[in-house]
């Protein structure tokens, strides 16, 4: 029956959004990351004439980002799994690769923020297998567009820049004895997803977090009945997966050995419990208030002189590290 669809959507150039869902299917359901990866290649290796596809309606773009940043996952978690160097180099080759098929270079990625995650993988990758330079090289890619993003004054992209963000600065951050201050930044930064909050909001605080309005949230993704939401940290804690493309848990879900959720089913990846996570909020945390950071037993500091202390001084000092060691 699939493939059936497949073929008539096929007559209109129209089936990557099909095959792009036949993907999450393939990851939740049969559980074939393989099968995954095949399908999402012919979405890519689709081209598009730049108009919504036929029948199903949604934008290429659309489509592009979804496919590149599933994709990418899929191949990271064989990229893991697999003990053949030989292997992970075809792996690697694949994920630089990703934006040189049909689909992606008849309607380029819309903005850096749609293939941070692809970069993200591409830099551990190269963490593994080398070269140095290369990681390095790559992950500044990522480091440095997340920066402009939460330093302008567009609100849209903020959080999945922040997350990004604080994802690269942890995999820094392990790369050296001394990874301790982007380790914490690693962690302050998906805490400060509550000045987000309050961007998406078109405002600023000027008291505590605990009462940000209710439909200012986030979800967990881990399926849990009834599913958590988070419109502030008051008394709360989360977790962010650090492998995953985009998996935010509640405590109750963290270390689950299988997700089924029902809030966003399309997109929720088997988060396995060996996956890495970042806790949130961080020990001692208070808040956003104007803009400002707050820090138990610390002094205030604005959010943007947060983000140029990190450029300027922990990730210098880190790169400096890693060549020394």
């Amino acid at each position: 029956m699939y493939q059936d669809s497949i073929r008539l959507l096929d007559n209109v150039n129209a089936s990557a959004p099909f095959l792009v869902e036949l993907g999450f299917l393939h990851i939740n359901v049969t559980r074939d990351p393989e099968a995954a990866r095949a399908v999402f290649d012919q979405a890519l290796d689709s081209g598009s004439t730049g108009w919504p596809y036929a029948v199903m309606g949604e934008a290429p773009e659309a489509t592009l980002d979804t496919a590149d940043t599933f994709q990418s996952e899929i191949l990271y978690r064989l990229f893991r799994e697999s003990a053949d160097v030989k292997r992970k180099r075809q792996l690697l080759a694949a994920i630089e690769g990703l934006l040189m098929w049909p689909l992606a270079l008849d309607v380029p990625p819309i903005s850096n923020t749609a293939v941070l995650y692809q970069q993200v993988v591409l830099a551990r990758m190269f963490l593994k297998l080398g070269p140095a330079e290369k990681f390095h090289q790559t992950l500044q890619g990522v480091v440095d567009p997340c920066m402009g993003a939460l330093s302008d004054n567009v609100g849209w992209n903020d959080r999945d820049n922040l997350v990004c963000l604080a994802t690269s600065l942890g995999i820094l951050g392990g790369t050296v004895k001394d990874g301790q201050g982007l380790k914490r930044a690693a962690q302050i930064l998906p805490s400060a997803q509550s000045l987000v909050w309050t961007q998406l909001e078109g405002r600023e605080r000027d008291g505590d977090e605990s009462d940000l309005d209710d439909d200012v949230v986030l979800f967990c993704d881990g399926g849990c009945m009834p599913t958590a939401k988070f419109a502030s940290w008051a008394r709360r804690v989360s977790y962010l997966c650090r492998v995953c493309s985009e998996c935010f848990l509640c405590y109750k879900m963290r270390g689950q050995d299988d997700h089924q959720s029902f809030s966003r089913p399309r997109y929720m990846p088997q988060c396995p419990p060996d996956h890495e996570y970042i806790e949130a909020p961080i020990k001692g945390w208070k808040g956003v208030v104007n803009g400002r950071i707050l820090l138990e037993g610390e002094e205030p500091v604005a959010f943007r002189d947060y983000l140029q202390q990190i450029r300027e001084e922990l990730c210098k000092e880190a790169r400096e590290s890693f060549w020394r060691q």
